[in-house]
């Protein structure tokens, strides 16, 4: 019998209580507690037969036969349980028949072939079947004769009809009837019962207090306890969870790749591989830390390591499985922060050695020149008034240089802390634009590279912004083009253009320098980045530059693009957005010269300054002594100031123009 599928606990049930409930049911019809059906419609017959007997008797007084005949008929017609009917008169045999005279003789021979008999005895006899009644006439007092009814068999003539007609029918119905719904009802409560009201309270309460979630299945892998950290997980009460099938919720698994040390998360789950419940239950034996992946009520995807304990039942099989989820999402995420920490640190560290590398050296050589060529003067050496000179220039240009270095790690250290300020006030695109040609022209020229400035179309003449910081930034991209291009020469090009629904000023360096590829595209705004190690050595410079103007064109919600082929040049586009009005004075090419001219000639006019009392506060000895020389030359008197004790007693005692 073993081939024979095991039937369920409630297909047993659902046996057991139909089969009583149909042996209640027969034993009340053998006690006759229900009647039958059979005997109702006999003593219903009977109760019609002699009805019509006692009509026909009442019309025999009256000797009509007429009306006799049209009651018989009546009687036939209206009566579908009635096939036909004879009344015989005891003085002369005489017989009338109505109704259905064939059906009539086909019953009258079944009748005589059930008694055995014939003749005289067998038509005394014809009134103890079911299907025909025989009810006596009488007539003052005398037997007339009698009246026979002629009843539909009560198993009726068709299969249908006999199984309808049947004695056991009802039953039949009423066991199939009650065994679909016993099924259907126990299936239904077995669902709502909740096996955890078996586990002591305080059992449960130490359960609720686990922080691992905890579930127990039966072999059906429906859930039949829930701890808290579970039902917090899924989102529903640990009641609510009893009955579902522990497949139904959003596990996902996760695969083992062809490495042993690496893991891929199946998102799409085939169903092939089954669950580790599933693999504790069919091997009786224990699985640990196995990786699920499980989507919280949050839509948090979740990793957990699951061990599964089978719990053996009375047969030594496995009635059930116990598991317990370990969440260690947040385990993974620390430790991939840990390896992000440690590789940023690590390029930190890199950054830090390479930026000391090339600061030393930045810093070196200005300085050694400074220091090398202050030297050769104060010794005399430069006794020819145009070497002194070229001597002055080169301490002047490395200073500026030492100077601009400065500058730049200053401006770093303020946009990376974030306590960079940014102005919005009205300013001159085209002007400060046309200043940094004029400054970085000479630069240009000196290298032997051409350096040209144009306005595509019309722009702003003015426009709300930081002034000092598109400056800056311009004249960053300008000076990189010129210093990176050998041959050819640096264009700067102006134009308004719309991006993302926003007018936006646009300044366009290009420049026929060595260019760059895609990838050096990509890093070249990293703080302490140059394109290749190569180029440090060849041009200089720190790699903070585009940095600081990056960081600045977006604090001005900006930005600067760049595309570059290597060997043909690059093109940094750096755009501001402004907010173009009605009000709004648009200008071109020519509007710029003529601007231009007539600041040149403003430029060529000479200043004279009033006689005015000058106060200079520093607290470098050498400050004060500078702008006392520089000062001095303008026939301006200058007092100085070592602090600001000493600025408030001087300018108590004396009235001051101007306070530097």
């Amino acid at each position: 019998m073993r081939f024979l599928p095991k039937l369920s606990t409630r297909f047993h049930l659902a046996t057991g209580l139909s089969s009583l409930t149909v042996s209640v049911l027969l034993l009340a019809i053998f006690l006759k507690i229900i009647p039958s059906t059979e005997t109702q419609i006999l003593d219903s017959r009977a109760q019609s037969a002699e009805s019509v007997a006692s009509a026909i008797s009442l019309f025999l007084v009256s000797d009509s036969f007429e009306e006799i005949s049209s009651h018989m008929n009546f009687i036939v017609d209206r009566n579908d349980q009635i096939d036909g009917a004879q009344i015989t008169r005891l003085k002369d045999d005489s017989v009338v028949s109505f109704g259905d005279e064939v059906r009539i003789a086909s019953l009258l021979a079944e009748s005589k072939e059930q008694l055995s008999g014939g003749g005289e005895e067998a038509n005394q006899k014809l009134y103890s079947t079911p299907e025909i009644l025989r009810v006596p006439l009488s007539l003052n007092g005398s037997n007339w004769g009698f009246v026979t009814l002629y009843f539909k068999s009560l198993g009726g003539t068709t299969l249908v009809e006999k199984i309808y007609s049947s004695k056991f029918t009802p039953v039949v119905f009423l066991g199939f009837c009650c065994f679909c719904l016993f099924f259907w009802y126990l299936g239904r409560m077995l669902k709502q019962l909740n096996p955890s009201t078996a586990v002591p309270g305080r059992v449960r309460s130490a359960l609720d207090t686990i922080a691992e979630s905890l579930l127990v299945m039966d072999k059906k892998g429906d859930v039949v306890l829930a701890n808290t950290a579970f039902s917090q997980l899924v989102g529903q009460e640990p009641e609510e969870l009893i009955g579902r099938h522990g497949n139904d919720f959003s596990w996902q698994r996760e695969k083992q790749s062809s490495s042993a040390d690496e893991a891929t998360e199946d998102s799409s789950d085939d169903g092939e591989d089954p669950y580790p419940w599933e693999v504790a239950m069919q091997t009786a034996e224990t699985i640990r830390n196995s990786i699920m992946w499980f989507n919280d009520t949050e839509g948090r995807r979740r990793k957990f390591l699951v061990n599964c304990s089978p719990v053996m039942g009375n047969s030594k099989e496995p009635g059930g499985v116990l598991i317990s989820l370990d969440d260690v999402t947040l385990l993974e995420e620390y430790e991939l922060e840990l390896i992000k920490s440690k590789e940023e640190a690590e390029l930190a560290n890199k950054a830090k050695s390479s930026f000391l590398s090339n600061m030393s050296h930045e810093i070196r050589t200005p300085m050694t020149a400074i220091l090398g060529f202050t030297e050769v003067l104060k010794r005399g050496y430069a006794q020819d008034p145009v070497a002194a000179r070229k001597h002055l220039d080169t301490i002047a240009s490395s200073g500026e240089h030492l100077l601009e270095l400065i500058n730049d790690v200053l401006d770093l250290s303020k946009v990376e802390s974030g306590v960079i300020d940014i102005e919005e006030i009205d300013c001159k695109p085209g002007k400060i634009t046309n200043d940094v040609f004029t400054v970085l022209a000479v630069k240009a020229n000196e290298q032997g590279i051409n350096l040209d400035y144009r306005i595509d179309g019309k722009i702003p003449e003015e426009i709300s912004s930081d002034p000092s910081r598109i400056r800056q930034v311009i004249t960053n991209l300008v000076g990189n083009a010129i210093k990176f291009t050998t041959e050819g020469g640096v264009t700067i090009v102006l134009s308004h253009k719309q991006r993302n629904g926003h007018c936006v000023l646009e300044f366009a360096v290009k420049d026929t320098g060595i260019g760059m590829t895609s990838e050096q595209c990509d890093s070249i705004f990293q703080a302490f980045v140059q394109a290749d190690s190569s180029i440090t050595r060849r041009f200089g410079g720190t790699g903070l530059g585009l940095s600081i103007s990056k960081k600045l064109a977006v604090a001005m919600d900006g930005d600067i693009l760049v595309s570059s082929v290597p060997g043909e040049g690059s093109c940094f586009t750096f755009y501001v957005p402004f907010e173009a009005t009605e009000s709004t004075n648009w200008i071109t090419q020519e509007d710029i010269e003529n601007d231009i001219a007539e600041t040149a000639d403003n430029a060529a006019s000479t200043w004279k300054l009033p006689q005015s009392n000058l106060l200079v506060v520093d607290d470098a000895k050498e400050n004060r002594e500078l702008l006392r020389l520089v000062i001095a030359e303008m026939s301006l008197e200058v007092d100085l100031a070592e602090n600001g004790q000493e600025a408030v007693d001087a300018c108590a005692a004396k009235d001051y123009d101007l306070i530097l």
